[in-house]
Parts: structure tokens; C-alpha cells; sequence
């Protein structure tokens, strides 16, 4: 019949590559749905800044909790951190390079108590400082929930450094 094959109804059609290829594609997106996969944020901002404007981050949006935080830019300059924040983990400052890079969590009266929980590790190779410029009694908090704090022999911890506020400085691990 013109080179048309036709099939008894009784017969099994043969399985198209379309259809494989379709039903593995439907079958990968079904499974994947439920990942939450951590980004790679990264410090972009050569002159400091807020933790909490996102122009200053490598994807245009702070870090959240699934995130994994870098802050290695090359150079010397102040990350201020206000309020409350959580990330998957943080990497501050590196060993090779010039500058020294600072994460500086400060309690004040306009945002009152900070903090950063971590939930896998520290890595520092910067400067990590809690601070607190409020009279208010409003506090600074680092805390781990898993993983190490580890201090890079260019490692500096400063707790309580300058601080004019009588609110508490806390490191803490759960």
C-alpha cells in the first residue's frame, strides 16, 4: 500500500525514540522537584558595603539558608551584616589574597540585635568581628550548627573589639 505500513490492532507498535527520550526528561524534572540545591553567592563589591544589598552578591540576591557564602574579593574592605541571616556556610577571606576582607556583624539601634547562623562551617581567612554600637543591650551572634569553625593562621576573631553598646557578643555551637 505506498510504502504505508499498517498495523492489526492486535499487533505492538514499536517504541519511538521521541517517547524514550520524553518520558526520561518527565522522569528526571518529577525527581528533581524536590532538591534544594545550594548556590555559590560570592562578594562582588571591591568597597564593602551591607551583607543585605543584593547588587553586592554574584547573583544579584543575598545569600539564603540553602547558600554557601564567599566572601574573597580581592582587596581590603567591611561587609556589615544587620539583622538576621542564615546560610549553609561561609567562606571569608583567603590566605593569597591582598587586603584583608571583614565581616563585621553589628548590632545597633536601628536594626537592633544581629546574627548569622551557619549551618555547615566557617572558613576564615579574613577578619570576623562582633560588634555592637547600640546603648540598647541588643547583641551580636555567630552560630554554627554543624560542621568547624576553622581560624586560617590570617584568621582574626574579634569579639567585643570596639564596641560602645552593652549588648552581648556571642560564637556558639549547636
Amino acid at each position: 500500500m505506498c510504502g504505508i505500513k499498517q498495523f492489526h490492532k492486535y499487533q505492538s507498535r514499536p517504541f519511538s525514540m521521541t517517547f524514550l527520550m520524553c518520558f526520561a526528561l518527565l522522569s528526571a524534572m518529577f525527581f528533581q522537584a524536590g532538591i534544594v540545591h545550594a548556590a555559590v553567592v560570592s562578594w562582588t563589591n571591591p568597597a564593602g558595603g551591607l551583607w543585605t544589598t543584593a547588587s553586592n552578591w554574584s547573583t544579584g540576591a543575598v545569600p539564603g539558608a540553602t547558600d554557601d557564602a564567599f566572601i574573597t574579593l580581592d582587596g581590603t574592605y567591611t561587609v556589615t551584616l544587620n539583622g538576621i541571616r542564615s546560610i549553609n556556610s561561609l567562606t571569608l577571606g583567603d590566605a593569597a589574597n591582598t587586603g584583608v576582607q571583614t565581616l563585621l556583624i553589628e548590632a545597633n539601634s536601628t536594626f537592633g540585635s544581629a546574627s548569622l547562623t551557619v549551618a555547615n562551617g566557617v572558613t576564615n581567612a579574613g577578619s570576623l568581628t562582633l560588634d555592637n554600637t547600640s546603648a540598647s543591650g541588643f547583641s551580636s551572634n555567630l552560630t554554627l550548627t554543624s560542621g568547624t569553625l576553622t581560624n586560617a593562621a590570617t584568621g582574626v576573631l574579634n569579639v567585643n573589639a570596639t564596641g560602645t553598646g552593652g549588648g552581648g557578643r556571642t560564637i556558639s555551637a549547636n
